[in-house]
């Protein structure tokens, strides 16, 4: 099993001036599709800002009902932290976890600040 990487940058939404709603169902589909083809895809949804400029930026993270049954602890801290404020620095840490479900991120990652810490 290796592990993959997969980016994709929208700013549509910047151009619709306050429309993007219309994004949402052909997201929604999208997504679905994905989650219900590959029980082993955790997708990462982020943005710089909510529907306005002065919304907080959104975090969110799709995690397949496989990935919570076979990782118990991870799957509480996901609960635990899903109402909690992160940083990006958070996000990257999380990111790190993802890639090596065994080790602590926190071991190679000296050049983030010392509160940062993975979700999971």
């Amino acid at each position: 099993h290796v592990p993959k990487f997969a980016y994709a940058h929208f700013d549509q939404a910047h151009d619709l001036e306050g429309r993007a709603t219309w994004l949402d169902a052909r997201l929604h589909e999208s997504l679905t599709n994905i989650m219900s083809r590959n029980n082993n895809t955790i997708i990462l949804l982020l943005s710089d800002h909510g529907g306005t400029p002065v919304e907080l930026p959104l975090f969110s993270m799709l995690v397949p009902t496989a990935f919570m049954q076979t990782q118990p602890l991870m799957a509480k801290n996901l609960h635990i932290n899903q109402d909690r404020v992160v940083s990006w620095y958070d996000a990257y840490m999380t990111l790190r976890h993802l890639l090596n479900l065994t080790d602590d991120p926190r071991r190679t990652a000296s050049h983030v600040p010392l509160g940062a810490q993975s979700l999971l």
